[in-house]
């Protein structure tokens, strides 16, 4: 659908899905902000969906107690649609992201697999009888593959919603300004306004921009340095043999039991008291989606 056809069309008739990162809330904290924002259905887009830090968002328990306790459905895409994607060196039309995930990721939305997994998740949205959701790590959608999944939807029609706190408008999703688009295929070219200019911004909602929101939502903001061991980091678990990364309990990725990508990030993020060394060495410091 053309940007202009979507602007004119009327919001309510809109295809309204939403995201949320649960990061180190609690369950009862997740579901209330679920509710608030109307969500009847958590669709889980995470490749690994398991945590060490937050065992309450293992798939296992997120199946058996969203539905039971709070009333809100509950399923797994994060095979068709999860983070974690290698890239494709014979591509080149999306060498304007310079993240090594979200250029990865990018290639992946080319493929039949995400095709077919996004008409998957407009029919589950479409035949939920409220606002279906998103979920991932990531506190942000600018820091996770969210981001361009959102940029996917968008394209395709859909009014997204990236909601973040409790009391507080969901953000309305804006098109990766440097995206070239082409009726529901959309790319990332370099060239096209640059990714040091709006890359890791999410049209415009991370760089300086996206950490101007962060204050006025109440959280503390990560310096670029600290980002960067988060993604060293993150590449060091990436690469590490699948035997030794313990366990996979949320069953399907077979990436093997990993912290699911949000709490390292969550901690530089979320004003709360500084982690113990012991509680860092448990928690890990992987950044991936």
């Amino acid at each position: 659908m053309a940007e202009a056809d979507r602007a004119q069309q009327p919001a309510e008739e809109l295809l309204t899905i939403c995201t949320v990162g649960h990061s180190n809330r609690s369950m009862d904290d997740l579901a209330a902000l679920l509710h608030e924002n109307g969500v009847t259905l958590l669709v889980d887009v995470r490749t690994a969906p398991c945590s060490r830090t937050n065992p309450q968002f293992d798939k296992d328990a997120f199946a058996a107690q969203l539905p039971k306790r709070h009333g809100c459905a509950y399923t797994w895409m994060g095979k068709p649609l999860g983070g974690l994607r290698s890239r494709n060196k014979a591509l080149t039309c999306n060498d304007g992201w310079e993240n090594a995930s979200f250029r990865g990721y990018a290639d992946y939305m080319m493929t039949p697999a995400f095709q077919q997994g996004v008409e998957e998740l407009l029919a589950a949205a479409r035949a939920t009888p409220g606002r279906a959701c998103l979920c991932c790590a990531e506190t942000v959608h600018w820091h996770c593959h969210r981001m361009l999944l959102s940029d996917a939807l968008a394209v395709r029609g859909c009014r997204v919603l990236h909601i973040i706190q409790h009391g507080k408008a969901p953000l309305p999703h804006k098109l990766t300004k440097f995206a070239k688009v082409e009726g529901e295929s959309i790319t990332y070219p370099a060239g096209l306004g640059g990714p040091s200019a709006a890359a890791a911004a999410g049209g415009g909602e991370g760089g300086s921009g996206g950490q101007k929101q962060l204050g006025a939502f109440g959280f503390k903001p990560v310096s670029k340095e600290e980002r960067q061991r988060q993604q060293e980091a993150e590449q060091q678990q990436q690469q590490q043999p699948a035997g030794k990364q313990g366990k996979h309990t949320g069953g399907g990725s077979g990436e093997g039991k990993r912290s699911g990508g949000g709490e390292g990030i969550a901690r530089y993020f979320l004003r709360q008291p500084k982690r113990s060394k012991s509680e860092e060495d448990e928690g890990g410091k992987g950044g991936a989606t």
